[in-house]
């Protein structure tokens, strides 16, 4: 009985001593994966922490020359020089306050971010002040149009942009270029000129 006894006591201790080796390993083995884990992260997080952080966005523009940039609307100058209007350097002193009264209700194509920064100068009536900033930076001269009731000179600006209408740019075709069938009905202007109600 004793011999089964001093047995049965060295079976427990053997028993217990597997026991906590296997926890032992265990435990070692959870801390070596999530050194693993840890070195991992560092190892990919390099790359990403070098990278040097994102420019910040663009300033809105400020003048007709920026606005124009970002319309994507730069081979206009050429017909502004045709024109003989004003050229594209003396547009682009015009600020946003000044080419905010223009009637935006002429559909010109712009993008979204245009179309946030002028949202306001949508509900502005047509008044006259463009009119005036644009005659002081160059003499108005007489171009074609379609509308005969508005005098040649009342908004050169609008007047310089017709030409570029016989390339689905703005609006619909100019007299004296074909219609096109395939103008999108959204680009269609009316109102490219105001009338003399209007301006009164």
């Amino acid at each position: 009985e004793r011999l089964q006894a001093v047995r049965r006591l060295s079976e427990e201790h053997a028993e217990a001593q597997r026991s906590a080796a296997a926890r032992l390993a265990a435990e070692e083995h959870a801390r070596f994966r999530a050194a693993a884990v840890s070195f991992a992260i560092e190892e990919l997080a390099q790359p990403v922490l070098a990278m040097p952080p994102p420019p910040p966005p663009p300033p809105p523009p400020e003048t007709l020359g920026e606005l124009l940039s970002s319309l994507r609307l730069s081979e206009l100058a050429p017909t502004f020089a045709e024109a003989g209007v004003v050229s594209l350097p003396q547009l682009a002193a015009l600020t946003l306050d000044e080419i905010a009264e223009i009637d935006l209700e002429a559909r010109v194509e712009i993008t979204p971010h245009a179309e946030r920064l002028l949202a306001a100068a949508r509900e502005l009536p047509v008044v006259s002040l463009v009119a005036a900033a644009m005659s002081r930076t160059a003499p108005p001269q007489s171009v074609g149009r379609r509308e005969s009731a508005a005098p040649p000179s009342a908004f050169p600006f609008l007047a310089a942009a017709e030409p570029m209408m016989g390339m689905g740019m703005v609006g619909e075709p100019w007299s004296g270029m074909a219609e096109r069938s395939d103008t999108p009905p959204s680009l269609s202007s009316e109102r490219l000129v105001p009338s003399s109600d209007e301006r009164s």
